[in-house]
């Protein structure tokens, strides 16, 4: 007579959800039992171990870029050098004339030269040289673009009214038209601030010639 077994336990396996029975082997820990055969609970083992090697993966890639940078930083100086041997050292500026120095103090310039200087590098286009004003620097603090604040680990020391520097084109012209824009230097921005703005919007912003005084 064959003996049928009848009215097992059972319970759905949390891997690959099928049903399974009740055996001998499992009548010890049968309430702790989850998967229904070894290969379902090596798995899921599996499943985990991927997870936290890729998660080891992330964290050593981010911190082999971290010291990748580090040990591949130039000076200013060196970056100075690099990125000057691209643009044109007698370049115009909007007047037609020689491009004149902005400011030395603060350092100007995307090379730090204190010239609106501008090359493929520079992809801000850092070409206006305008006397930055408190309307224009909470403007552009507000634009995500924080010049008030000394970032020392760029050599930046913040800027405050009066301040001459030069200015991402793009930046000035949304001042423009958010009625902020600052006064310019016009013999030192550069001539290709002509490709985006025309040169009798830009000598409206002309900073006034002081007067010379007479002699008695």
């Amino acid at each position: 007579m064959v003996h049928k077994k009848i009215n097992l336990a059972y319970k759905i396996c949390e891997k690959c959800h099928k049903k399974f029975t009740w055996r001998k082997k499992w009548s010890r820990d049968w309430d702790h039992v989850k998967y229904c055969s070894q290969r379902c609970k090596n798995s899921k083992n599996t499943k985990i171990s991927i997870t936290r090697i890729n998660n080891w993966l992330i964290f050593l890639t981010i911190n082999l870029a971290l010291l990748f940078y580090s040990q591949n930083s130039y000076s200013n100086s060196q970056m100075t050098k690099i990125l000057n041997q691209d643009f044109d050292k007698n370049v115009k500026n909007i007047l037609g004339t020689k491009l004149e120095a902005c400011c030395f103090n603060p350092l100007t310039g995307y090379f730090r030269d204190g010239y609106c200087h501008t090359n493929q590098q520079d992809r801000g286009t850092h070409i206006i040289c305008a006397q930055v004003t408190n309307e224009f620097l909470n403007f552009s603090k507000s634009r995500g673009n924080d010049l008030i604040t000394p970032a020392l680990n760029y050599n930046f020391t913040g800027l405050k009214a009066g301040d001459f520097w030069c200015l991402c084109i793009l930046r000035w012209l949304e001042a423009l038209d958010a009625g902020v824009a600052p006064p310019i230097k016009l013999e030192s921005t550069h001539h290709k601030a002509l490709e985006y703005v025309d040169l009798k919007t830009l000598k409206k912003f002309q900073i006034p010639k002081p007067k010379n005084k007479l002699v008695k």
